[in-house]
């Protein structure tokens, strides 16, 4: 069941008024054009595989997609999150074109795009470790702690060469036509309920009460005065 379903995010609006506000050629416009695409592959990619996550039967798996939370000491969020009555399940979605490397010896993804130019990002495994632990700190303040938290990194791009230095990280990331079987893998890992159907309710409620919504501000963050609108 869709609890909080997959929607177009506000930055990409934002960015695109903000383009129609500035004098024509202003310098920042490259930077906004960059950007909205960036936002808009991450968000394609997110789409493709929650639209895959369609199919898992309604009454066992509660999605949410961009969930907000307040952690310690900031907010963490969440790509796609999956909840069950006997584990949880956070997606961390990469949507690149061309060859990635995850480099374990320096915790860096490195992407060679179709024009063999080669960039290098954060570590996606690391991150959804971080909100792993971010999460389960969360669920020990609404005293729900025995509920076990696992997660996977998923290239929701087809066209994409997936290669690592540790072979051992097919077990946390996977592509997205097999996002499936590796949630199947859980369940029956994870045989047993935690959470009774009440219960498994309740903690979706309280999920969805504290998301707190990203509001972006691209004139504090683009250094753009007002008076330039």
């Amino acid at each position: 069941m869709i609890i909080k379903n997959c929607k177009r995010p506000l930055k990409i609006d934002m960015l695109e008024a903000l383009m129609r506000r500035l004098p024509p050629g202003h310098a920042k416009h490259p930077a906004f054009i960059e950007d909205i695409k960036k936002i808009k592959a991450g968000y394609n990619g997110e789409n493709r595989v929650f639209q895959s996550l369609k199919s898992l039967p309604e009454k066992e798996y509660l999605l949410f997609h961009d969930l907000r939370l307040i952690g310690s000491p900031f907010p963490f969020q969440m790509d796609i999150l999956i909840l069950t009555s006997s584990f949880l399940l956070i997606l961390e979605v990469k949507n690149m074109a061309g060859e990635i490397f995850f480099d374990n010896a320096f915790n860096q993804l490195i992407r060679t795009n179709p024009d063999g130019i080669t960039e290098a990002f954060d570590d996606p495994i690391l991150q959804v470790s971080r909100q792993r632990q971010h999460l389960l700190d969360w669920l020990k303040t609404k005293r729900t702690n025995n509920l076990p938290v696992e997660t996977l990194v998923v290239s929701a791009n087809s066209s994409t060469i997936i290669r690592a230095g540790n072979t051992d990280i097919n077990r946390i990331v996977t592509r997205k036509d097999r996002i499936l079987l590796k949630i199947e893998e859980l369940k029956n890992k994870y045989n047993e309920a935690v959470l009774s159907t009440r219960a498994m309710k309740r903690l979706s409620n309280l999920l969805l009460d504290s998301h707190i919504p990203y509001f972006p501000k691209p004139l504090e963050n683009y250094r753009i005065p007002i008076t330039a609108l």
